[in-house]
């Protein structure tokens, strides 16, 4: 008997990966991913539009609480390592920085293959960009022509006013 269990429903091992939570994740995102996940499967087992919208306003909610509780957690952070500089510039590092370092570029085996993609791209671009311009200064530009093309002639800026304390104190605050 178990060699025909065995022979046709084998044992299947999986690894499971324990990892802990979040310092942000808490109990109250718990229950509202829950209540998300429930007016979600009512939402697509009836098709109405009153319970997308309850799933709609259930999911936006978890959001606001997942974001209000990454904010108390990095500010808790911040103001538990006020001394410490060290900490600090990892923390605000953390944040600028969102993805490590070296993810970013192409991998080549070697050294010189990459160069010389980059080298190709570059004179390609000005290549293109020359030869634009030099499209660009053939045509004769007049009234009619910017007309006909449905182009605007472009402004120029003259004047270039300074930035009062003001406006600069609500651009930094606003970011």
């Amino acid at each position: 008997m178990s060699t025909i269990v065995i022979k046709h429903a084998p044992l299947v091992k999986r690894n499971i990966v324990l990892r802990p939570n979040a310092r942000w994740y808490n109990d109250d995102i718990r229950e509202a991913k829950k209540r998300q996940r429930t007016a979600e499967k009512n939402w697509r087992k009836t098709g109405l539009e009153i319970h997308r919208q309850l799933f709609t306003e259930a999911r936006n909610h978890t959001n606001r609480l997942i974001i209000k509780s990454k904010e108390d957690n990095i500010k808790s952070k911040i103001s538990e390592n006020k001394k410490n500089s060290r900490e600090l510039y990892r923390i605000v590092d953390g944040l600028v920085r969102h993805s490590k370092p070296g993810k970013n570029l192409p991998s080549l085996k070697s050294k010189e293959n990459l160069t010389d993609m980059f080298a190709k791209l570059f004179t390609n671009k000005i290549e293109n960009l020359r030869k634009e311009l030099d499209e660009i200064n053939l045509r004769p530009m007049d009234d009619q022509n910017c007309h006909k093309n449905n182009t605007k002639a472009v402004p120029t800026l003259d004047f270039f006013p300074p930035a009062s304390h003001r406006e600069i104190n609500t651009s930094l605050n606003s970011s």
